[in-house]
């Protein structure tokens, strides 16, 4: 089996002849002008770039909303602080009037 692996790959390591009209080829494809394989910045930048977009967006507006039930919350915290706070100042109050009274 070894003997049979090493004589294939001395087979395929045998120097070959190139075809006919090889090297005429190959003269003849570097002599032309390469074309642009993609277009710069290529359609998947601009994808990527999109989908960064998106995602930014997306995120700032998830902020923003955060933001806004934070603070609301915030203002519903200070309304009961403040009608808490009325609501003891009133009894203070007339504790006062009546000892007044």
């Amino acid at each position: 089996m070894k003997e049979s692996f090493e004589n294939e790959l001395r087979l395929a390591l045998q120097r070959h002849e190139p075809p006919e009209g090889f090297a005429e080829r190959v003269l003849d494809r570097i002599s032309r002008p390469k074309r642009a394989s993609h277009t710069f910045p290529g359609r998947w930048m601009v994808a990527a770039v999109a989908a960064a977009l998106c995602i930014l967006i997306a995120a700032g507006a998830y902020k923003a909303h955060r933001e806004r039930v934070r603070g609301e919350a915030a203002r519903d915290q200070l309304m009961l602080a403040m009608q808490i706070t009325g609501a003891k100042v009133r009894v203070v109050q007339e504790k006062v009037r009546h000892s007044n009274e």
